[in-house]
């Protein structure tokens, strides 16, 4: 991936993954530039917690294709970055795959149109 492409990927992206019976899960992810050059990141589910995991790798290349992954959640995502600044693809996590989504964003945005799952479950409290 070229510098210019690499800089597109950089900051803070969110979307909503659907996971069924109209309930929508957010997701967050952020990715940065390590001093030895390398890009990294780490996803948070803000429903649950606002706790934020590092992704184990995270590879991009010159098409425009990013792929991350957390070995202990056994979770994927494998994506593009689209003319429009958004990374279009799909998370995998424990076999189970479902479309996601994620936009370039100056920070998370709580009303960016989720059903939260701590709303829909009351017992579910923010860390």
């Amino acid at each position: 991936m070229s510098e210019q492409e690499e800089k597109k990927i950089l900051g803070t992206w969110q979307g909503s993954l659907d996971i069924g019976n109209g309930m929508s899960m957010p997701l967050v992810f952020k990715f940065a530039k390590s001093q030895d050059g390398k890009v990294t990141g780490s996803m948070q589910s803000p429903a649950p917690s606002q706790q934020f995991i590092d992704f184990d790798t995270v590879t991009c290349n010159t098409a425009g294709n990013l792929a991350c992954g957390i070995e202990k959640i056994k979770g994927r995502f494998e994506g593009k970055l689209s003319a429009k600044n958004e990374l279009s693809g799909t998370w995998t996590q424990a076999g189970i795959s479902h479309p996601l989504n994620i936009s370039h964003t100056e920070e998370y945005n709580r009303q960016a149109g989720h059903k939260s799952l701590s709303n829909r479950f009351p017992t579910w409290k923010r860390m």
